[in-house]
């Protein structure tokens, strides 16, 4: 079982073969296109004729866009496809993660995409034919999920069991591909079984509580009937974060971790950042720090507040350190590719994956495991506390828009729950009012 991925495009084969035979030819030594259309079996015309294969050729002959980057998140434009032990596409699996590529982000089309993957390699281990499978083969499925260890928990302490959480997702996932086989005519009868089930919204606090009413989904009789709910995000305090950024030897990292800290934004947010969305070196900023919009999860744009210190020295990379990095690894200004962190060692710009390996390597060395997503909740945490402490109207609203939430229940979901200092007060609140109802009786 082997899982790959190519971009949508090149679902056709022709224009998948001009890309190959692009990628190994100069223009400066091939003088005409009718070459390269003889190589991959084409006339010129039928190039001509396809404007996709024309943008190829097009970016291909023009030397100011002959550098290329690897840029952030490029290749989330690929859709996964599967193939099975003998190389050859599954089809239908393939046709379904193309409907759900439609419909999905490409986060979530890739989670399916390896869910399938660990049931396929599953079934395919045991010889059994996937349109074989029946409740029992899933239930069995379950268990071996109950009881394998997760190689991705390695640096993790203590259990490296998979979540039920993970195991709930992957059945549900298959679920979803066989009523997709079901209703497409891929399967004749459906040997899964399914049931109406009543789930609960989850909830760690009592606001918009009529939010968490009883619904009813139809779930195979394979998954749980419950899922045990979230557990409280990780964050540290302040001193605890404050203490790993002053840690930080190298200036684009401490930068990287001060702006996530301040602005609660998510790793891909950063990542992604240009150029030309900073303001410039001549913005003024007001007593309320600096403020510019950012391109948020799901497209939706909203503000940010950053403090003039951290404007400044993200200026000063801006107009001295990333120019020389750059200079240094030999891409001119013309050549330059736009994001705002890049890597010292070519000049490349800056990948998630990347950014993951610099927290480790910092929080190997400071002692302290810290995240890019746990200085989101860190922010998050503190931001709340600010807002009840300075009485801020509907505080929940306005940490809803800073985190950028599509939903004030998302927000109040996850950091809802009530403080160590709010539990006290409450409790002396309580001791007083019994008291009180004690006297009066």
């Amino acid at each position: 079982m082997i899982i790959q991925f190519a971009h949508v495009d090149f679902v056709d084969l022709n224009l998948a073969k001009l890309q190959a035979c692009l990628l190994e030819s100069d223009p400066a030594h091939v003088d005409s296109v009718s070459k390269i259309a003889d190589t991959i079996g084409l006339s010129a015309d039928a190039i001509a004729q396809n404007h996709k294969m024309m943008a190829l050729v097009g970016a291909w002959q023009d030397p100011s866009r002959r550098k290329s980057f690897r840029t952030p998140l490029a290749d989330w434009d690929e859709t996964p496809f599967l193939l099975d032990a003998e190389e050859k596409p599954m089809s239908v699996v393939n046709a379904w993660l193309r409907y759900v590529a439609k419909r999905s982000s490409p986060k979530t089309v890739r989670t399916y995409a390896y869910a399938l993957f660990d049931f396929f390699q599953y079934i395919e281990a045991r010889r059994i034919e996937w349109k074989d499978v029946d409740d029992d083969i899933l239930f069995a499925y379950r268990r071996c999920q109950e009881t394998v260890e997760s190689a991705h928990k390695k640096r993790h302490k203590g259990t490296r069991k998979l979540a039920r959480g993970t195991i709930q997702m992957r059945i549900l996932t298959v679920a979803k591909f066989y009523k997709y086989a079901i209703r497409n005519g891929y399967i004749i009868g459906n040997r899964l079984t399914f049931e109406l089930v009543q789930v609960f919204r989850p909830s760690d606090t009592n606001f918009l509580a009529h939010l968490g009413r009883r619904e009813e989904r139809e779930m195979p009789i394979a998954a749980y009937r419950r899922v045990s709910r979230r557990s409280r995000p990780k964050s540290l305090d302040h001193e605890k974060i404050w203490t790993w950024i002053t840690s930080i030897a190298k200036e684009r990292d401490r930068l990287i971790s001060l702006l996530l800290y301040q602005t609660g934004m998510r790793r891909e947010e950063i990542i992604l950042w240009r150029v030309d969305e900073i303001p410039s070196s001549n913005y003024q900023p007001t007593a309320s720090g600096v403020q510019f919009e950012i391109r948020g999860k799901g497209g939706k744009n909203r503000l940010i507040r950053i403090s003039p210190g951290v404007f400044t020295q993200l200026r000063y990379w801006l107009d001295f350190l990333r120019p020389k990095i750059m200079k240094t690894r030999g891409i001119s200004e013309d050549e330059d590719h736009g994001f705002v962190w890049i890597a010292e060692r070519d000049g490349h710009p800056l990948q998630p994956i990347s950014l993951n390996h610099i927290f480790t390597d910092i929080s190997r060395r400071c002692g302290t495991d810290v995240t890019p997503h746990m200085l989101r909740h860190s922010f998050a945490r503190e931001k709340r506390k600010e807002l009840h402490e300075d009485g801020i109207a509907n505080p929940e609203k306005i940490l809803q828009l800073a985190l950028g939430h599509s939903s004030v229940a998302t927000t109040m979901g996850i950091y809802g729950d009530i403080s160590p200092q709010d539990e006290a007060r409450e409790a002396d609140s309580n001791a007083t009012l019994l008291a009180k109802l004690v006297a009066e009786d």
